[in-house]
């Protein structure tokens, strides 16, 4: 294949000419598929070599400036690559765009202000928070640390964490400790149970910890840490540990989450001991945090729904997606209920794999919802709403009791036997999938209007449209599943699952985002055209005589 500068020389010619009248003298020379521009910068009294690497898939790819000679205190990776970008936004590279015009500007800028320091750097910034941690290069599988070892201020200096190894190969803390033995995490914390389950103390890894006051240097791996570490605790470690390389944790304060802030970062460095003083990083790992805090800044405005208890009848194509979207919003109690095993034929709607076969499927949408979200407490009731024989007390208090009832199961049976046992307390979400899952709708039941059956009559009537269908099939019941399965793809359910969840949002956060006036939606998950209206009792219906 062509490098970009002989498919079209004259691009080549326009960049350096660019350079040329920006008072610059590029020289330029090939680098495998990559061209790169050498130039000298002046900024702040000095002259600094820049290189300008345009990349293979240049101009659809933006060139980046190294500066390779000093490692500066921001905007600078590593491996040379500043963190310069078209605007001070970190705007996207337009083709249209040359690297003299965007990139050289800012360079000088930055260099200038980097001299004046203070205030001056802050204002020519791209507004993002730089930890040094992103800039490591890790070559070992990340670990994950609970609340509350992410606090800014840790009671002591050093202590130990005991370590789980997970099925993905990375690794979880069961156990923290003070040096002197103190708890740092509760034996009782929910995301463990959740995620690790039992584990018995042979199966756990002990390694010692320490908090340093600066961060590890970047690239982290072959840094002596002898430079950055008190020395003392690396001699006491080695005296710990009788093995080389020794494993430790690290633990500073970085920049983060936003600009200006601050936050604890966490890193597992297995050391080599080369001499009494000489101690280099052989393998780095990540750190990742686990925690209600950290969890909550990617979802603003859904505070409250930690308050709220959702029980969902139906844990199958459509009722397994919105269970694990739930999760996934934080919801704090969710009950889902449902009376069948898992058929892995179903693998082509489903959230659970291939692997869960014969699974009861209200306990492994709980389970999987759990392993999403470790602080929702997510409960399966192995049960059918509505059947002939007299309902578990368990089943009928999660329905009556719940801030909101959800039915996927597209039963009428169920529905009419959950629009009954809610009719008092309103909050009830009825969703279901056509024929095919051509179609959808949604029937939202509150303390004050239509029920189930006014819905229905109104259809009848064409007041509410139904959703398209597919052609009529023969439905076919596999062995290991009591209800007939129909055929339609699974990104139609994840779909309609979305606009379950985003609705269920809605009613239970009372404003943000901002509750729904409608009660039906009708949706054609081919062209997704939808219909939406609010419905009032209808005169026929006899619950409301």
């Amino acid at each position: 294949m062509q490098r970009w500068w002989e498919r079209d020389p004259d691009r080549l010619q326009w960049e350096l000419e660019r350079f040329r009248q920006v008072g610059l003298k590029p020289q330029h020379e090939p680098d495998g598929d990559a061209m790169v521009v050498k130039v000298r910068v002046r900024a702040a009294g000095r002259w600094e070599d820049i290189q300008i690497i345009f990349p293979a898939f240049y101009p659809d790819a933006m060139p980046r400036a190294y500066l390779r000679d000093r490692l500066l205190p921001r905007h600078h990776e590593p491996g040379g690559n500043l963190c310069l970008f078209p605007d001070p936004e970190g705007g996207d590279w337009s083709p249209a765009w040359s690297a003299a015009d965007t990139l050289i500007p800012r360079l000088r800028k930055l260099l200038s202000d980097l001299q004046d320091g203070g205030e001056a750097v802050a204002d020519s910034e791209v507004p993002w928070a730089e930890p040094v941690t992103a800039f490591y290069y890790y070559n070992a599988p990340a670990f994950i640390l609970t609340d509350p070892l992410w606090e800014e201020t840790l009671p002591t200096k050093r202590g130990n964490i005991w370590m789980q190894p997970l099925s993905s190969g990375a690794w979880i803390s069961r156990k923290a400790t003070t040096a002197s033995g103190r708890p740092l995490v509760p034996e009782d914390h929910p995301a463990l149970a959740s995620l690790a389950g039992g584990a018995e103390p042979d199966d756990l890894i002990c390694l010692p910890w320490y908090a340093i006051d600066d961060p590890l240097p970047p690239p982290g791996l072959a840094t002596n840490l002898a430079d950055v570490v008190p020395l003392q605790r690396l001699r006491a470690l080695f005296r710990r540990v009788k093995s080389n390389p020794r494993a430790a944790f690290f633990t500073f304060l970085e920049e983060g989450p936003a600009r200006g802030q601050q936050r604890r970062a966490w890193v597992l460095t297995q050391i080599h001991s080369e001499a009494s003083s000489t101690y280099r990083v052989v393998t780095l790992s990540q750190g990742q945090e686990l925690s209600r805090a950290s969890r909550q800044i990617r979802l603003p405005g859904l505070e409250s729904l930690a308050h709220k208890h959702v029980a969902i009848i139906g844990a199958g194509s459509l009722g397994s997606p919105v269970a694990i979207e739930l999760a996934k919003a934080g919801i704090g109690l969710l009950t889902i209920i449902d009376d069948d095993h898992y058929d892995v034929g179903n693998a082509v709607r489903h959230v659970l794999p291939v692997t869960a076969a014969g699974v009861l499927k209200a306990d492994g949408v709980a389970a999987a919802a759990r392993e999403y979200n470790p602080y929702v407490r997510a409960k399966g009731i192995t049960s059918r709403l509505g059947a002939s024989c007299r309902d578990a007390d368990d089943v009928v208090a999660a329905v009556g009791e719940a801030d909101l009832l959800i039915d996927t199961t597209g039963s009428t049976d169920v529905a009419r036997t959950a629009a009954a046992l809610r009719r008092s307390v309103g909050g009830l979400l009825i969703a279901g999938l056509s024929y095919g899952v051509h179609g959808g709708e949604l029937l939202l039941q509150r303390r004050e209007g239509p029920c189930f059956d006014c819905f229905k009559l109104h259809q009848e009537d064409g007041a509410i449209p139904r959703p398209p269908a597919a052609a009529p099939a023969t439905p076919l019941t596999p062995v290991a599943c009591r209800m007939p399965a129909f055929p339609g793809p699974g990104f139609s359910a994840t779909h309609l699952a979305a606009l379950v969840t985003r609705t269920a949002i809605q009613e239970l956060s009372g404003g943000e985002p901002e509750q729904l006036e409608e009660n039906w939606s009708v949706y054609d998950l081919h062209t997704d055209k939808k219909h939406t209206g609010k419905a009032e009792v209808h005169e026929a219906c006899h619950r409301h005589g």
